[in-house]
């Protein structure tokens, strides 16, 4: 697979891979103090799929999830 990312995308939280048929995401988000970590990635996962798989028409093989920093009140 090619990576799309550019030259700044991994500070800005998200990395593509893109194959003829395939594709893979790894992001990187802040999550605010007091929600449930893993819903909000679950969530995120979801999405992603569903969005890049209906842009794309590519099967999307994973989407890889890092919580970079939890945000205190």
């Amino acid at each position: 697979m090619d990576n799309i990312t550019g030259g700044t995308s991994r500070a800005r939280g998200l990395s593509v891979d893109v194959g003829e048929r395939q594709t893979a995401a790894d992001l990187t988000v802040n999550v605010d103090y007091g929600h449930s970590i893993p819903q909000l990635t679950k969530a995120v996962r979801e999405r992603v799929i569903e969005r890049a798989q209906n842009l794309t028409s590519l099967e999307v093989t994973e989407v890889n999830i890092q919580v970079n920093v939890v945000n205190l009140p």
